[in-house]
């Protein structure tokens, strides 16, 4: 079957999801990915269950229901004072105020639950749920997240961090592979979390500071009075030097004095170490981390702690995260998955960031290289020194509003001071975001406008991604052309082209937007020509597309973050509204599907195809130098054919069927060696490490002694 395979499934997050015919995982169909997932556990469940993966009762998909949406109670249906005005958020974050007779929202559109008696009793039962999970996906099962899984809307980074620490308990046991690839929503996550641990460890050092002070300078009784607030205590007891007369008014004086130096040091480092209800919701480019702030609401409350929601980070989420992810189909088949749209260049500039060579000559070369920056982005999470590769500031200034200009990011602060960021510069933070703002190209702004809209409107795209698969229709991308000359010469000399164009810049406003998205149908209708954003790098794509196609192998590429993105040529955009925010509870599943090799299973066949095929070779010469007997032609005869049948079935097993006998364990979530796996290609490329084949090296040798009747 050819792959990858994508599905959009029409999906209803509070509708029990059962298996879908045709879905559902077997073992010629073992990998599975996701879109976006928004923050959303509930829209993660039903991926799960509709790709038969894992199986749930009814009873236990509603409970999981209820938990989730009460939490969304808490966030969006609060009561003031008075009673009566409800305080809930749209879809940038921003408060309004509704006054209804009952004290609910108007236009609710699902009930609210009953609450819990308290945080507690709710993650309690929500364990529970998760006990009766049945895990039912077949071994070597690869589950793909395409990212945006924490500090996005949605309802509590915890229930996300605590299914997912049940995921990968799950997929450890039944030799499954889950990963979450990087994202701009999870950096966001990953930067407040080291935030936290760094301010944690200089409140640590200053309190250990604070009490080698009072170690060395007061006495046991006052000391321990000024460290009961601090909650530590020195138990070894010493005689005081201070009289009972003067020890009340010393301990006055000093407590005094102490509390007040204490609190001056210590309030900063630890308010914001300890991370008040704001800590992982203020993040720099999103205000709508619903996800974050109720996650806030249960640290403040006492229900879980720092330290817990660090271990889940540390034991959970970082084995699982991949800067980048791929799927190997076969030898030379290869899918690569990123989060935001990239191509080659950023996993070139990736690889050159982070120290690891880089090699694309062959699809396994390019696994390997991937295996590498994966191995090395893992060491730079377990150190917590993203923040190193991507400051908050660039991060702000990359998410306001800017212009894509050659290849680049380029920003104008208030200053009027420009700096530009490259991908070459920048490549994780391109693999997170590679989105831009502003004006696509001065001539032809109106194309960011209606990116902008049809993103939240993809059922307006349909018609323009039917559109692009036209091979009638033209692409003038970001000021470049994909036409030729003569043929953009020729329509800008019609005469109605400039005005017509000039007609779509005077509609590029809010008041006019729909007629914009009906003016700029009928412009494509006549001209056949559209005009693209350069965000997702669509002429990199294809440049790379034909790059690896030279080198004899074929390459896709999936990705999610922009939603509203033309798919054409094997580039899958995953993305979509469901579960996006409180009132998408319907929409699409977008699953894609692809074949899972692991990189180690071509070993073998690399070296029983060399085997072969020196193994031939001495035969033919032998056979052309006269010196063959009979019985050497008919070995290579016969050799000959079972070579061609070999090749045969394992051409079709790469590309094909894949039995399950034929495919490898998936690779493991523990970390792959710090030097990339490198393997024989088909005809053995000078740049790779030849195999072990001392047991070649030996026949040949064996070979080449003179027989009897050669010395004759």
């Amino acid at each position: 079957m050819p792959t990858p395979v994508k599905h959009s499934l029409p999906h209803n997050l509070l509708s029990y999801p059962a298996p879908q015919p045709g879905i559902a995982a077997d073992d010629t169909k073992i990998g599975f990915t996701i879109g976006d997932l928004h923050g959303n556990t509930l829209k993660l469940l039903g991926f799960l269950v509709v790709n038969g993966l894992v199986t749930i009762s009814e009873e236990d998909y509603q409970q999981f229901t209820r938990v989730y949406f009460d939490t969304v109670r808490q966030l969006y249906w609060k009561p003031t004072e008075d009673g009566k005005t409800i305080l809930t958020f749209d879809s940038q974050g921003d408060v309004f105020s509704q006054t209804t007779e009952d004290g609910k929202p108007a236009q609710a559109n699902y009930d609210p639950v009953p609450p819990f008696p308290d945080e507690a009793a709710k993650l309690a039962h929500f364990d529970a749920i998760l006990s009766r999970i049945q895990w039912t996906a077949p071994p070597r099962t690869v589950i793909r997240l395409i990212g945006d899984s924490l500090a996005d809307r949605g309802s509590s980074d915890i229930f996300t961090l605590q299914f997912f620490a049940w995921l990968l308990q799950q997929a450890s046991t039944n030799n499954c592979t889950i990963e979450d690839i990087f994202s701009n929503h999870n950096f966001e996550f990953l930067l407040v979390d080291e935030r936290v641990r760094k301010m944690q460890a200089e409140s640590n050092a200053l309190q250990a500071q604070v009490i080698q002070m009072l170690s060395a300078t007061l006495p046991l009784q006052i000391r321990n009075a000024v460290l009961a607030s601090m909650g530590t205590v020195i138990q070894t007891a010493e005689p005081t030097a201070v009289t009972t007369q003067t020890t009340p008014i010393l301990a006055y004086e000093v407590l005094s004095r102490i509390s007040e130096a204490v609190e001056a040091a210590l309030t900063p480092a630890v308010h914001s170490a300890v991370a008040s209800a704001a800590t992982y919701s203020e993040k720099p480019g999103n205000r709508a981390q619903y996800h974050s702030v109720h996650m806030e609401d249960s640290i403040a409350r006492g229900t879980v702690t720092h330290q817990q929601i660090q271990a889940l980070v540390d034991e959970v989420y970082i084995p699982m995260c991949k800067l980048i992810s791929y799927s190997l189909a076969g030898a030379n088949e290869i899918t690569v998955h990123t989060h935001a749209p990239a191509g080659l260049r950023a996993i070139r500039a990736a690889a050159a960031q982070l120290g690891v060579a880089y090699h694309d000559h062959t699809a396994i070369e390019l696994a390997n290289t991937i295996d590498a920056i994966n191995a090395a982005f893992s060491v730079i999470l377990r150190e917590h020194r993203l923040n190193e590769y991507i400051t908050e500031d660039v991060w702000f200034a990359f998410v306001e509003k800017n212009t894509v200009v050659d290849g680049a990011i380029q920003i104008t602060n208030e200053k009027g001071e420009t700096n530009r960021y490259s991908q070459d510069e920048y490549p994780i933070l391109f693999l997170a975001w590679n989105r831009m703002h502003g004006e696509v190209a001065e001539k032809f702004s109106v194309v960011d406008l209606l990116q902008n809209l049809l993103q939240k409107r993809p059922e307006e795209f349909a018609e323009f991604a039917a559109l692009m698969q036209q091979k009638t229709i033209r692409v003038i991308q970001n000021g470049r052309s994909l036409i030729s000359l003569a043929d953009f010469t020729a329509l800008k000399d019609q005469p109605d082209f400039a005005a017509d164009v000039e007609a779509l810049a005077k509609l590029a406003k809010p008041a006019t937007m729909m007629k914009l998205v009906q003016s700029y149908k009928r412009f494509v209708d006549k001209y056949h020509l559209m005009f693209l954003d350069d965000s997702a790098d669509l002429t990199g794509r294809l440049e790379d597309q034909a790059h690896c196609a030279q080198q004899g192998y074929t390459i896709s590429f999936a990705h999610g973050h922009d939603m509203g993105k033309v798919e054409y040529s094997d580039v899958y955009g995953l993305d979509n509204t469901l579960g996006k925010d409180i009132d998408h509870i319907k929409g699409k599943l977008e699953i894609l599907r692809t074949l899972e090799r692991h990189v180690s299973s071509f070993i073998e066949d690399d070296i029983d195809l060399n085997r072969k095929i020196k193994k031939m070779t001495r035969e033919l010469s032998r056979i052309l130098s006269g010196d063959a007997t009979e019985s050497t032609m008919d070995d290579h005869k016969k050799e000959t054919e079972e070579f061609a049948e070999w090749l045969t079935q394992t051409k079709q097993g790469e590309d094909n069927t894949l039995l399950p006998e034929d495919l490898p364990s998936a690779p493991t979530t523990t970390e792959p060696p710090a030097t990339p796996l490198r393997v024989m290609g088909l005809m053995g490329s000078q740049s790779k490490v030849q195999p072990d084949d001392t047991a070649v090296k030996a026949e040949l040798k064996e070979e080449a002694k003179p027989t009897a009747e050669a010395k004759r």
